[in-house]
């Protein structure tokens, strides 16, 4: 049923892609007893979900470095997909570019479906202070959604906004464990991406020359009778004109050829 070919746009992948680059320049500041600064550090974030890394932290699997320096770090994954039907267009409307490579040709696509991606976001530390500035640096930005312009489909060059929506925040704390148990803070930050899902691309032709025959009422002065037996035929030549995506359309040009 669905003979459409092979298509894919990468659309989840961009989109996951913006959503941790919301988040890779977060840093915390370690304090010295005095008070005064004593290093700024960046907090690595990976896609992945939070188990393999406690499991990291609880485990020691013979590497070089001791595995307490991998903790503060923030971690993501996506956990559902959901049509929006608050969203949804009309079925059969089209997008339609100009064919950069020709300028007889031009893609069509139907409009995007929206979809919305359950995406959690886990910040670990070790301690309460570390995680604390890791999300105080992010809840301000969202009230509660923060909007991303990106190109969802880079094949036919349109833009979207995608918005961001900060749906919840919890927190797991297992301070009260056993002596030997090492503390895990983790803050579990729950976000809703509203991004689109877009369908395979058509090249279809562009009409470049059209001849129509056109009947030409004259009435006659003396009878004041119509006379449609004389036939008038024109000729219209278009030169469309490619026009990149992102400039200024250029109007295309149009020769007329008259025959009466």
């Amino acid at each position: 049923m669905l003979s459409h070919g092979h298509f894919y746009h990468g659309t989840v992948r961009n989109s996951i892609i913006v959503f941790g680059k919301l988040f890779n320049s977060i840093y915390i500041k370690r304090d010295n007893p005095d008070g005064s600064a004593n290093q700024l550090v960046k907090v690595p974030i990976t896609y992945g979900p939070k188990e393999k890394w406690l499991v990291r932290t609880e485990m020691d699997p013979e590497l070089n470095r001791p595995v307490e320096i991998v903790l503060p770090r923030m971690t993501f994954e996506i956990t559902d997909f959901q049509y929006d039907t608050t969203r949804k267009l009309h079925s059969l409307n089209k997008l339609v570019v100009e064919d950069p490579l020709t300028n007889t040709k031009r893609r069509e696509q139907f409009v995007p479906v929206p979809y919305n991606l359950s995406v959690q976001l886990y910040v670990l530390s070790k301690t309460q202070e570390d995680a604390l500035q890791i999300v105080e640096q992010i809840l301000p930005f969202f009230t509660p959604h923060y909007n991303v312009t990106v190109n969802l489909d880079p094949d036919m060059g349109y833009s979207y906004d995608v918005p961001t929506v900060l749906n919840s925040v919890s927190l797991t704390d297992d301070y009260d464990g056993q002596f030997e148990t090492k503390r895990t803070v983790i803050y579990t930050l729950t976000f809703t991406m509203k991004t689109q899902m877009f369908g395979p691309i058509q090249n279809t032709s562009v009409i470049t020359q059209v001849k129509s025959n056109i009947q030409n009422e004259v009435i006659d002065p003396n009878t004041g009778q119509t006379d449609v037996k004389t036939v008038r035929e024109y000729t219209a030549t278009v030169n469309p004109v490619t026009t990149p995506v992102g400039t200024t359309p250029i109007p295309y040009t149009e020769e007329w050829d008259f025959k009466f």
